[in-house]
């Protein structure tokens, strides 16, 4: 059971799937959408390297390419699930949306690498299956840690993860 103090009370999470062990080995997702114009050959080797030395025990999937969120969630949706998601992409403030902030993906209805789908925090967070959300999401962009005004019901993407399950 992972804890931690919501909104208006504390909240609990039952993890339904198995501990990782000899049996079943951490499941990690890194999903680099194209066309950012950032550098992210080195961290994905890098990320790549450094999970390699723990052979078995991780089984990692990359998705590269053309990103789109409804790839993501197709994605992050199939069984028997992600442990870990790290997502390498663009992040931009919002001045008036309920996250504050928003991350860029590819352009569902073309393959051009450069036409950008940007979603919202609260958007992103409905990417993932409920009951079935990663014990660790990464996410490398800017304004990720951005935090939502007063009005709003949530205050940034960690409080849209943690409002579905994230601990």
């Amino acid at each position: 059971v992972v804890r931690w103090r919501g909104a208006a009370q504390d909240q609990a999470v039952q993890w339904t799937r198995e501990p990782v062990g000899p049996e079943r080995p951490l499941r990690v997702l890194l999903v680099a959408p194209s066309g950012s114009g950032l550098q992210v050959q080195s961290e994905i080797e890098g990320i790549k390297a450094s999970l390699a030395t723990l052979g078995r025990a991780v089984h990692l999937e990359t998705l590269e390419g053309h990103v789109s969120p409804e790839r993501l969630r197709q994605v992050l949706r199939q069984e028997p699930g992600w442990d870990v998601l790290h997502l390498i992409t663009h992040g931009r403030p919002v001045q008036d949306g309920p996250g504050d902030m928003e991350l860029r993906f590819n352009h569902p209805d073309t393959a051009e690498p450069d036409e950008a789908s940007w979603i919202e925090a609260q958007t992103f967070a409905t990417l993932f299956r409920r009951g079935a959300v990663p014990m660790v999401v990464l996410v490398n962009s800017c304004s990720s840690a951005a935090t939502g005004a007063p009005r709003f019901e949530r205050a940034g993407l960690g409080e849209w993860l943690n409002a579905i399950g994230v601990p």
